[in-house]
């Protein structure tokens, strides 16, 4: 379950295994955060932004080939889940929107699979969400960028040329 401290009821411990920690850390620092603001911006991405992240994600995917598609879905990070009394903890800061709005998720949950689930293992439910999700965008997205770098405008498209590669030399900071 999710501890919370009596003194400051907007943190939590949350208890990790080694490879969920690890991977938190390495995509933490990857994305210059601390790992408590990785988590909360996993969190606050699974709570408020899922619909929309998911639709981007989608959508770039979607440009990929099929062989692409199958090697990055199948080389996507996969943790293990379940073992709440992992050997990593960490004190987390929620805001208190977030604190509530997780815990109203659990219980939505808990109600959507008929048993019990504690906060702790849905929060890891969600960080490997965010990890794989990660993952799987920022694959799919090389995969896009180097289609579309080896492919060549179409000069019949209006906007085939609007933009040189170079023009931001142009602006200025006023």
């Amino acid at each position: 379950m999710l501890a919370t401290s009596e003194k400051n009821p907007d943190r939590f411990v949350l208890r990790l295994n080694p490879e969920l920690y690890e991977a938190i850390s390495t995509q933490a620092e990857h994305n210059n955060r601390s790992i408590n603001g990785e988590i909360c911006t996993a969190l606050d991405s699974w709570l408020y932004q899922y619909d929309q992240l998911m639709l981007v994600k989608n959508r770039v995917a979607q440009a990929a080939d099929e062989h692409t598609a199958e090697r990055i879905m199948s080389d996507a990070p996969v943790f293990p889940l379940g073992r709440e009394n992992g050997e990593c903890k960490i004190v987390v800061r929620l805001k208190d929107s977030q604190r509530d709005d997780l815990k109203s998720r659990v219980e939505q949950y808990k109600g959507q699979i008929g048993g019990f689930t504690s906060q702790n293992a849905y929060a890891q439910m969600v960080l490997v969400w965010w990890l794989t999700f990660n993952y799987e965008l920022r694959e799919f997205s090389k995969s896009l960028y180097q289609a579309l770098s080896t492919s060549r405008p179409c000069s019949s498209h209006p906007r085939a040329h609007q933009y040189p590669e170079h023009s931001f030399q142009q602006l200025r900071i006023a």
